[in-house]
């Protein structure tokens, strides 16, 4: 498909602050060999709720240290017949060996666990065990859902058609999330109309060397946000990101509204997502005047 891009995309005249190298800890205190855990920001679009990434800093009595990752019920029934001092030789004895030179840990991981750290000295004296709690997402597969893009109209001459994107769901603080994942790649055929993938791209269009996953949640009220995120898809002005302009961009809900859930249909409209190439005018973002529509069955879709 030849791709031209248009001029007069809107763009957002608005700042975005940059992600933080690090959040806060979970501490340990000042005496013996004691590890202190950082947990890292994920970047924005890579983090979907189960993704942890820690590091741990061990103080200068610290000679090796040691890491347990278990569920925290797992951990909570031991401690609940046995002491912290216990613990504290099962991290060591079951747990992963770590040094001051290899000290990171990125893991997925799909429901509440406990990583406990525990430093040992030159002479074999164990510290406190410092814990750092990791409340996972946990994803369950549902139907296909039927994803009908406006977003690329911002820039191209395209319109928009409907296509089938693989999707999971999940409950985070009592909103539901769905995650459509490479809901751009390529597509390969077309059944009834509704495409496998993104019909406008050609091979080579989609990075395929690892998983996008387009994130949207719907809160209490059937207002409905998309999560910023790459989407895997290069036309050549780099990657494209999509999401919602409130509140990641704007905090006027007003200018910017959410998307809204009615039955199974859910309606992004205009001036509620931006679209941006990371090449393309420094990775500015653009409002998108082309609702997006995402139907939960097909029977909504064949309704619409």
């Amino acid at each position: 498909m030849k791709k031209i891009l248009y001029s007069f995309a809107v763009l957002l005249a608005l700042c975005v602050s940059g992600c933080e190298e690090a959040d806060n800890l979970s501490k340990a205190g000042e005496k013996g060999p004691l590890v202190t855990i950082y947990s890292y920001t994920i970047p924005a679009g890579a983090d979907d709720g189960s993704t942890v990434n820690l590091r741990f800093v061990p103080n200068q009595d610290v000679a090796d240290f040691y890491v347990l990752i278990e569920k925290k019920a797992d951990k909570d029934a031991f401690l609940a017949s046995h002491t912290e001092s216990e613990y504290a030789d099962r991290v060591v004895s079951t747990g992963t060996k770590y040094s001051k030179e290899t000290n990171y840990l990125n893991e997925t991981l799909a429901a509440i666990y406990a990583i406990t750290a525990v430093g040992v000295n030159v002479s074999g004296v164990k510290g406190e065990p410092v814990e750092f709690i990791f409340n996972g997402i946990e994803w369950f597969k549902v139907d296909p859902f039927i994803y009908v893009d406006g977003t690329f109209k911002t820039f191209y001459n395209v319109t928009p058609l409907p296509m089938y994107v693989q999707t999971e769901t999940a409950t985070v603080n009592g909103n539901v999330r769905y995650r459509f994942k490479n809901a751009y790649r390529v597509a390969t055929a077309v059944s009834g109309g509704i495409y496998d993938g993104f019909p406008y791209n050609d091979p080579g269009d989609f990075d395929e060397s690892k998983t996008y996953n387009t994130v949207i949640e719907v809160d209490k009220a059937n207002k409905v946000s998309m999560l910023p995120g790459e989407i895997g898809v290069n036309w050549g002005n780099g990657m494209f990101s999509i999401g919602s302009i409130y509140p990641t961009v704007s905090t006027s809900v007003a200018s910017y509204p959410l998307g809204t859930l009615v039955g199974d249909v859910i309606t992004f409209p205009a001036s509620s997502l931006y679209i941006s190439m990371a090449l393309y005018n420094n990775g500015g973002k653009y409002i998108c005047s082309t609702p997006t529509y995402i139907f939960r069955t097909k029977a909504a879709y064949d309704a619409r």
